[in-house]
């Protein structure tokens, strides 16, 4: 049976690699979001969301209802990272920033 420091230390290590593989995660996610969203910004968790989702916010399209929700775009094209990826507000894009998006998305999830 592990101790309990030896448990602490996994976990410790466990956290770091998570939040690195986030932090490239976000680099991905703004490298491709940005031409198409300039002020899109990521973060690893905020107030209501722990270090495991990532968070993401655009004050140009904070708070829109109309158009197509920027999160179910990322949640729809990526899958299994679904529940880690959250908002603050809605984030709503015209449809034709929405396909270009989608396109990029898929491009990048399907050449990696």
């Amino acid at each position: 049976m592990k101790g309990l420091n030896d448990t602490v230390k996994e976990y410790v290590r466990l956290v770091e690699g998570a939040r690195k593989r986030g932090e490239e995660i976000i680099e991905v996610l703004t490298e491709v979001l940005k031409p198409f969203i300039p002020d899109v910004c990521f973060t690893l968790g905020w107030d209501d969301s722990g270090t495991d989702v990532i968070c993401l916010w655009s004050n140009t399209y904070m708070s829109r209802t109309e158009g197509v929700s920027l999160l179910d775009i990322l949640r729809e094209e990526l899958g299994e990272l679904a529940p880690y990826i959250d908002c603050l507000t809605s984030i709503c894009v015209p449809e034709e920033i929405a396909s270009k998006v989608r396109k990029a998305l898929q491009e990048v999830v399907t050449h990696s």
